[in-house]
């Protein structure tokens, strides 16, 4: 991973997107299909633009303000319209700087730990997103990620693809998940919320699960991987220190994540309450140990 210095079980893989292990691998697991640009960017732009390390990134919601598979009055799904904007973000990151060639994205459903899971990659398979498709867990539903966590509640993607019985299981797929894409790498890196609640106050349940669920991940693999853990929501709260061409990655990617929840007809996050988080990314590094071999 490309630190921006802050102000601060195997599966097989579909033939198309796999490729050769890369020396470096990051991880970016967040709760919703927006969290990585507002809160871990220019991280994020600058490792899928490293050509020589594959970037994953993790979406374990489907983010749909409890819709499920609803249109919420439009003509598209909600949760689709989010997905295409991380997507469309995703996109404008392989071919940023006039590449070409690499912003076509092939779908697969990998079955991981028994689970379905919808994967993106690009064509050098260097670029990679998943979709959990988990119920969002902020609009007091009766199943979330934090109610797998803190009551054993069985929670199930909201397109019915699959189901997760009890927290141990899904943070065995996590471990899957993170075995298969880093197999070979010398260097991972997780990139997730900060779970210290004195360091990162007031965060989204999803985004704190997420989180806990890929800490218990490592746990079970390897003390290695090293770890940038982000203030999220509070950064609205504390001084700007994103700027220059870090600001101008920023504002671009989410521009493309807005563009594509727009093409889907649903309103866009392009605002007064998410912008300023922009001009803000916090978070502290937790180096791993020992040599990776997962």
């Amino acid at each position: 991973m490309k630190i921006l210095t802050p102000f601060c079980l195997l599966l097989a893989l579909a033939s198309s997107a796999a490729t050769a292990a890369t020396p470096t691998t990051s991880f970016y697991a967040v709760g919703h299909q927006d969290d990585w640009q507002l809160f871990m960017n220019p991280n994020a732009f600058n490792d899928v633009r490293e050509t020589t390390a594959r970037t994953v990134i993790v979406h374990t919601t489907a983010g749909d303000a409890g819709v499920g598979t609803g249109n919420a009055g439009r003509s598209q799904p909600y949760y689709l319209a989010r997905e295409e904007g991380a997507l469309r973000a995703l996109r404008f990151m392989k071919s940023a700087y006039r590449d070409v060639g690499q912003q076509q994205l092939q779908r697969t459903v990998p079955t991981i730990n028994g689970h379905p899971i919808v994967r993106y990659a690009s064509t050098d398979g260097r670029a990679v997103m998943y979709f959990l498709r988990l119920p969002d867990g902020g609009v007091g539903g009766s199943q979330s990620i934090a109610l797998l966590k803190t009551a054993g509640t069985p929670v199930s993607a909201i397109d019915g693809s699959t189901t997760y019985s009890t927290w141990a299981n899904f943070t065995a797929t996590l471990a899957a998940l993170v075995r298969a894409e880093a197999s070979g790498s010398i260097d991972v890196w997780f990139n997730l919320a900060d779970t210290d609640a004195t360091l990162n106050p007031g965060d989204h349940t999803d985004h704190v699960y997420t989180s806990q669920a890929m800490q218990e991940a490592r746990a079970a693999l390897s003390t290695c991987i090293n770890q940038a853990l982000y203030v999220e929501y509070d950064t609205k709260n504390r001084p700007d220190n994103v700027g220059g061409n870090n600001l101008l990655t920023k504002v671009a990617t989410w521009g493309a994540t807005n563009s594509g929840i727009a093409d889907m007809d649903h309103a866009n996050s392009f605002d007064n309450d998410h912008n300023p988080w922009l001009t803000r990314t916090y978070y502290r590094v937790l180096n791993g140990t020992g040599d990776c071999a997962l």
